[in-house]
């Protein structure tokens, strides 16, 4: 910020102003705060899928070790071409279902990987 423009906010923020004027400002900048942290989460929810979510490219899922591939455990009934993590990726609780091909969730480190 220029050290002119500095000064002038500085001397109408000294002035002061009625109370009103004052909380206004400050209810109006702590609104414009918060929706503007959340509008660009909101974008990113909806252009992002998470693991076994259909899907017809990779990058509609999320996460960097994802694909978007058929997953063909019989064990999970899932149609399609589905999200799901590759050699590494994180998932939860053993979910197998999560990983893609012949990978399984190692409920230890809760990272998809080949079978021991």
């Amino acid at each position: 910020m220029e050290d002119r423009r500095f000064d002038e906010m500085a001397k109408r923020l000294a002035a002061g102003g009625s109370r009103r004027t004052l909380i206004g400002g400050g209810v109006g900048a702590a609104l414009a705060a918060v929706l503007g942290l959340r509008v660009p989460a909101a974008e990113a929810a909806v252009s992002c899928r998470e693991f076994r979510r259909k899907c017809t490219g990779a990058d509609q899922c999320c996460g960097g070790k994802s694909a978007c591939r058929r997953v063909t455990k019989l064990t999970c009934d899932l149609d399609g071409r589905r999200c799901c993590g590759t050699e590494g990726a994180f998932c939860a609780n053993g979910d197998t279902c999560s990983c893609c091909g012949d990978l399984v969730c190692n409920p230890t480190t809760n990272r998809c990987n080949l079978p021991l």
